[in-house]
């Protein structure tokens, strides 16, 4: 297609005097004059340990051929979210895009509920798969491998084990510090430099941060290279603009002459952009304008900024719905009918993760939950064709640093509240925690590999928390080296019937201990040890994820112009506590009519009027062909999957699946919403002619009675 007014590029791959048919371009954003935005149009900065930029296919310069998310690694990592205390390293994270790359690959092939990679050209060899430390000219509206300021070769990402010993450097792969450097000059007589965005201190090497790098580029460019080398090394446009300063900046640095796309290089992720996410598509079904919905910010993601609505707007003559407003309130039964389409996308999507992957997602949010819109058919409303995509692929198990612990699998710090399940936020809470622990024996399991299985118990004065279950991972931490067990970790289970509030006897799995190691274990039993300390974590499976589900659809149909999630959860958390109260036995019978009765505080909030977007649309009066069955049959699921409560919800708790079926309650709730989706489809078409002619009916028996009324 043909790009519109003022949408601009920079060609990233092949490089700018690359002869190719094709070229990945990163989208340009309006220029800020403040310098606080980066000039490429940034679609999520949400994920943990990554961020997405639009980028685009381009034939020739004005023909646009596909639009992409490109997904690259941070070149700082967000506060709060490194994981120091679970070990990850540079290498791990390295290894999860690699597992997010094959999983990609995988389940598109399955299913297409997840997104479609865009493989770049294999003949550019590794750039098919990492991108080099770059930086964009603003000039020049390019990017360059940034050179040495010294030596004018470029610079790169230190791998290399020995010289960052050598240097008194953190490991690259066994922490998150990375270091650019020039391995020509790093190796040289003099005293190496490194940049870096990570705090240092007291190295062998001279660190330097990226800022200035930017001034040492500036200072050469302008007063140490000659134009030639300069034009070669950075462009011509970049370097003209270097040396025109000169005057007007002698002595100074000119670090707004280019910035950072990727400061160490990053792999990354290419696939075909979904430009709506949850929240936009579930506003713009009921009803809301589409130059209102909502720009993202960079840490929540979301829809495309305002400025690219084109991208994503209906052709002018198309119409979005159906059926016309008012008139016999179809209208509303379609939104209904569209809104719980997209639901069931989602579960299926997510029933295919599940059998793919044999784990839960456990990040599932609108920023997650994105709409591709792209393909729809002539004569067809836009939002028929739409394709939901499940993002957030690349969490994995995260081995717990201690010899032979199992892997735990943790849910994204990017997962917000109120999509987090209650034991998320608990576990975001809890931490480590001191202890008072001791072992109580060392059973000996298999005497020719000397594997010993040791049971302990655990007590915290302040009680446990969170309180542990049978099949959480308890995580020992023993800091004292001088106890000479061969370990300063171990990774523990509670016993099913010694979990109490405040105690808890623990048993490992099998360890294989040294003879030292062992003798120092069978002497400290029943000693309490020192610096104890503890952090449970939780089997996290299906209900959490069930969770999300839940407020999923509830924002999919009861968030609208007045009415926003926080109060629709409040009402929720009405009703839920209102199931509970019921007797155990009778809870099956529940029915949302009789909730509502008990509060009626919260009907409003559950009124089917909600589904539409604007105050005028739910206006009282206005027909609403919605059948309250179906309606109720809705909602009340929304309220099994979000509530915990045993003989009603989908999980009546944490622990609430079975661990060799975890699809199970996900297949288990799919038929409730194709048979209302059936019903749905019967109404808005099947008996279409029947159902006209029954509201003709009804409307001159309702003018007779007028009529009658007046006559009396």
């Amino acid at each position: 297609m043909q790009e519109p007014g003022g949408f601009e590029t920079a060609r990233l791959l092949p490089s700018t005097g690359a002869n190719a048919p094709f070229g990945l371009h990163v989208v340009l954003d309006a220029p800020d004059p403040g310098g606080a935005r980066s000039p490429w149009v940034r679609l999520s900065e949400a994920d943990d340990f990554a961020r997405v930029y639009l980028a685009a296919v381009k034939g020739d310069e004005n023909t646009l051929l596909e639009l992409c998310a490109l997904k690259l690694m941070p070149d700082a990592w967000p506060e709060g979210a490194t994981p120091a205390a679970l070990g990850v390293t540079n290498r791990d994270l390295e290894d999860r895009w690699e597992r997010e790359n094959a999983r990609l690959l995988q389940l598109r092939t399955l299913s297409q509920h997840f997104p479609r990679l865009v493989r770049v050209d294999d003949s550019a060899g590794e750039l098919a798969r990492r991108l080099p430390p770059l930086l964009y000219s603003y000039p020049g509206r390019s990017f360059f491998v940034p050179p040495c300021p010294r030596c004018r070769n470029p610079l790169s990402l230190c791998r290399d084990e020995t010289w960052l010993a050598g240097a008194g450097l953190p490991s690259f792969v066994t922490t998150l510090d990375r270091f650019l450097w020039c391995e020509s000059c790093a190796r040289g007589p003099e005293a190496p430099t490194v940049y870096t965005t990570s705090r240092i201190g007291a190295p062998r090497a001279t660190v330097r941060s990226a800022t200035d790098l930017l001034d040492d580029l500036s200072r050469a460019l302008r007063e140490v290279w000659t134009e030639e080398e300069a034009t070669a090394l950075v462009g011509a446009e970049t370097a003209r603009a270097a040396r025109s300063s000169r005057t007007a900046k002698a002595g100074a640095s000119v670090p707004d002459l280019f910035t950072p796309l990727t400061l160490y290089g990053s792999p990354f992720l290419l696939t075909v952009a979904a430009p709506l996410d949850l929240e936009a598509l579930a506003d713009a079904l009921g009803g809301r304008p589409w130059e209102e919905l909502p720009a993202p910010s960079p840490r929540t993601g979301g829809a495309f900024p305002p400025r690219w609505a084109w991208l994503v707007r209906p052709p002018a003559p198309t119409r979005r719905l159906l059926f016309p407003s008012e008139s016999s309130g179809l209208d509303a039964a379609e939104i209904f009918f569209l809104k719980l389409t997209a639901f069931r996308q989602i579960l299926e999507g997510l029933i295919d993760y599940y059998r793919s992957t044999g784990r839960p997602h456990l990040d599932l949010h609108p920023r997650h939950l994105l709409f591709d819109l792209s393909g729809a058919g002539d004569g067809l409303p836009v939002f028929w064709t739409f394709q939901a995509q499940i993002h957030g692929l690349a969490a994995a198990g995260v081995p717990l640093p201690a010899p032979g612990s199992p892997t735990v699998v943790l849910p994204g710090q990017g997962l917000p509240v109120p999509y987090a399940a209650p034991e998320v936020q608990e576990f975001r809470l809890a931490g480590y925690r001191p202890c008072e622990f001791a072992f109580t024996d060392v059973d000996e399991e298999g005497t020719a590999a000397r594997r010993f299985r040791l049971r302990g118990r655990l007590s915290d004065p302040y009680g446990l928390y969170p309180t542990p279950r049978p099949r959480d991972t308890i995580f020992l931490s023993l800091p004292d080296p001088a106890l000479g067990f061969g370990f300063t970790g171990l990774a523990v289970r509670a016993k099913p019937g010694d979990i109490h509030s405040d105690e808890a006897v623990l048993a490992s799995d099998l360890v294989e201990l040294e003879e030292s190691g062992l003798r120092r274990l069978r002497l400290a039993v029943g000693t309490k040890l020192p610096g104890a300390r503890y952090r449970v974590f939780p089997d996290f499976g299906t209900p959490t994820d069930l969770h999300a589900l839940g407020v999923s659809l509830l924002r999919l149909l009861l968030r609208n112009d007045e009415q926003d999630l926080a109060a629709v959860l409040k009402a929720t958390d009405r009703l839920g506590r209102e199931v509970a109260a019921w007797a155990p036995e009778s809870r099956r019978d529940v029915t949302l009519a009789s909730l509502l009765k008990r509060a009626p505080d919260a009907a409003p909030a559950f009124s089917k009027t909600q589904v539409l977007w604007g105050r005028d649309d739910r206006r009282g009066g206005r027909p609403n062909a919605v059948p309250d069955g179906l309606w109720e049959r809705a909602l009340l699921l929304a309220l099994r999957l979000v509530t915990r409560v045993t003989g009603f919800s989908v999980a009546a708790g944490p622990a609430d699946f079975d661990p060799l079926f975890r699809e199970e309650k996900l297949e288990r709730i799919l038929p409730e919403i194709v048979e209302i989706l059936a019903e749905l489809q019967s109404l808005l078409f099947g008996r279409q002619p029947i159902h006209l002619e029954i509201q003709q009916v009804l409307a001159e028996i309702r003018e007779d009675e007028r009529s009658s009324g007046a006559r009396s």
